[in-house]
C-alpha cells in the first residue's frame, strides 16, 4: 500500500481481497463501516495480547505502562485515527467538563482528572465522535474514527526511492512470479509492486514515494520480495533483499538491492469456528518489529485446518501472522508469532455477540438502554450509526466493558437530542483485552504483530423519538 493512501480510510464494505488482508484496511474498515452491514468481506482487525493493563508491553520500542490513577490527577494521551493508525491532530478531547484540543501530533494533557472518568472525543465537523467509558490509567491511546482533513492531518515530510533489483529472480515479473519493493520504518511504510498496469516489470523500480510525520528525517529498512508460485501454492520459490536506508524530506534516493533465493516452510494449524459458522478465507503477512504495517503474504486455501507455505523471513527479525473471515461476515481476526515448522498454530473463535435491547424496529428515548450478550476476554465498541451523520445527528461509537448502556446524552455532547433520526445499532467484541485501560493501551488496535479478534453482531434500526 503506498503512504499516500495512508489518509483514505475507506467507508465502502465491499473491497477485494488483497486490500481486505491488508492491515491499514482492516481497521479502517471495520471500525468506518460496523453499520453498513454485514456483507462479506466487510474489513477489520489489528492487535491485542491477554496481558494486565498495569504489566509493561514493548512493541516497536514503546512500552505501555497503564499508570492507574489514585485520585485527581493529570492525563496525558494520545487520539489515533482508525483510518491512518496515526496521531490525530484538532481533534476536541473532554473529560469532565474539560477540554483539550489535540496537538499535531494527536497528544493532549488534562489536570484534575477522576480516578475514574469517560472521555468524549470529537471531529471538528461534529458529525462524529468516540466516547470511553471508566477508564482508569494516565496514559489512553484513543481510537477515533476521523474524517481526512488536509490542513490537519496531512503528513509534512515526503521523499521518493526508486532502483535497479538484480540477482537469481527472473525479470521481467508475470502472472507466475511478483516482486515488491517495501519501506519500512518506525513513522512510514510504503509498497511497489512490479508490474501492474502502467509499472515496470523490472528489473528497475520507479520512484516510490514516502510520507511521514513526526521528524524530517527517518532510518528504515528497504525490502524487496520475490515470489514465484501458483494459484493453490503462493510460495514454491522465494527471494528476499534488504538494507537500511536513511531518508529525509525532499530526498530522491536510488538503491540496487541483490535479490537472494531463501528458502520456504510450513506454518500449519487449525481455525475453530463457533457452531453454525465456517472460514472463508485464510491469509498471511509476516510482521517487522517497529513497523507501522506487515508484509501482506497472500491469501491461501484453507478451511478448518490449514497449512502455509511461506518465505522464510527470519533474517528480518519479526514473526508470522494468520488471519481468517468467516463466511457469515460476523467474525474474523488474526494471530501472530507463529514461527515456521509450528503445527499446531490454532486459533479459537467465540459465539459473537448479540444485541438484546432494543429490538429492531424499535423507538428509542433518552431514556434507551442498550444491553447485549457478553463475552469472555474481551471489550466492547458500540456503534451507533444514523443514515447521514451530521452535527445535527452525530455518529457515536463508545468503547465500554461493560454489557450495557444508556443512549449517549447527545445534549452533554453540544447538540439537541436528534428526534426522528434512524439509528443502526451494532456491537463489536474486541478481544482479547482483559479491561478498557487495556484496549486503551500501546497493544490497542495500533499495535502490530499481536493476536485480534473482531466479533459483530447482527445490527438492529431504531428510530429516535422524544
Amino acid at each position: 500500500m503506498a503512504a499516500d493512501s495512508i489518509h483514505g480510510g475507506s467507508d465502502d464494505a465491499h473491497v477485494d481481497i488483497r486490500r481486505f488482508f491488508s492491515l491499514c484496511g482492516l481497521i479502517a474498515g471495520l471500525l468506518a463501516c460496523a453499520s453498513s452491514g454485514n456483507k462479506r468481506p466487510s474489513v477489520q482487525y489489528s492487535a491485542a495480547p491477554s496481558n494486565s493493563p498495569t504489566s509493561p508491553f514493548v512493541d516497536g520500542g514503546t512500552t505501555a505502562d497503564a499508570g492507574v490513577l489514585d485520585g485527581s490527577s493529570s492525563v496525558s494521551g494520545i487520539v489515533k485515527s482508525v483510518n491512518w493508525r496515526g496521531g490525530a491532530a484538532g481533534r476536541r478531547v473532554t473529560v469532565s467538563g474539560q477540554s483539550a484540543t489535540t496537538g499535531s501530533d494527536g497528544r493532549f494533557t488534562l489536570t484534575e482528572v477522576p480516578s475514574s472518568y469517560d472521555v468524549v472525543i470529537a471531529e471538528p465537523d461534529g458529525a462524529t465522535f468516540s466516547i470511553y467509558q471508566a477508564l482508569t490509567r494516565t496514559d489512553p491511546v484513543l481510537s477515533h474514527k476521523t474524517t481526512f482533513n488536509p490542513s490537519l492531518d496531512g503528513t509534512p515530510y515526503r521523499a521518493s526511492i526508486s532502483g535497479t533489483l538484480s540477482g537469481d529472480f527472473p525479470f521481467p515479473v508475470d502472472s507466475s512470479h511478483l516482486a515488491t519493493v517495501y519501506y519500512a520504518a518506525a513513522t512510514a511504510f510504503s509498497s511497489w509492486q512490479l508490474g501492474q498496469p502502467l509499472r515496470s516489470g523490472g528489473p528497475a523500480f520507479e520512484p516510490m514515494s514516502v510520507a511521514w510525520r513526526g521528524t524530517s528525517s527517518i532510518t528504515g529498512a528497504l525490502i524487496a520480495l520475490g515470489q514465484i508460485g501458483t494459484a493453490t501454492t503462493p510460495w514454491t520459490s522465494a527471494y528476499l533483499a534488504t538494507r537500511p536506508v536513511s531518508l529525509s524530506d525532499g530526498n530522491a534516493v536510488e538503491e540496487a538491492l541483490t535479490l537472494l533465493p531463501v528458502g520456504v516452510g510450513a506454518l500449519a494449524g487449525s481455525i475453530k469456528m463457533y457452531a453454525g459458522n465456517g472460514v472463508y478465507a485464510v491469509a498471511a503477512s509476516y510482521h517487522l518489529p517497529g513497523a507501522p504495517e506487515l508484509i501482506a503474504l497472500g491469501q491461501f486455501p484453507g478451511g478448518g485446518s490449514f497449512g502455509l507455505q511461506l518465505p522464510d523471513l527470519q533474517q528480518l527479525g519479526g514473526d508470522y501472522c494468520v488471519y481468517f473471515s468467516d463466511t457469515a461476515g460476523y467474525a474474523s481476526g488474526r494471530r501472530c508469532g507463529g514461527r515456521l515448522g509450528m503445527t499446531d498454530f490454532s486459533i479459537q473463535v467465540q459465539q459473537p455477540p448479540q444485541m438484546l435491547k432494543p429490538p429492531t424496529g424499535a423507538n428509542a428515548t433518552r431514556n434507551t438502554l442498550l444491553s447485549w450478550s457478553g463475552v469472555a476476554g474481551g471489550v466492547y465498541m458500540v456503534d451507533l450509526n444514523p443514515d447521514n451523520p451530521t452535527a445535527a445527528q452525530p455518529r457515536v461509537q463508545v468503547y465500554t466493558s461493560a454489557t450495557s448502556l444508556a443512549w449517549p446524552d447527545f445534549e452533554e455532547l453540544g447538540i439537541a437530542f436528534p428526534a426522528g433520526a434512524t439509528y443502526r445499532c451494532q456491537v463489536i467484541a474486541l478481544m482479547p483485552y482483559t479491561s478498557i485501560d487495556d484496549f486503551a493501551s500501546n497493544h490497542g488496535l495500533f499495535a502490530t504483530g499481536v493476536d485480534l479478534q473482531m466479533l459483530k453482531s447482527v445490527q438492529v434500526e431504531v428510530t429516535l423519538v422524544q
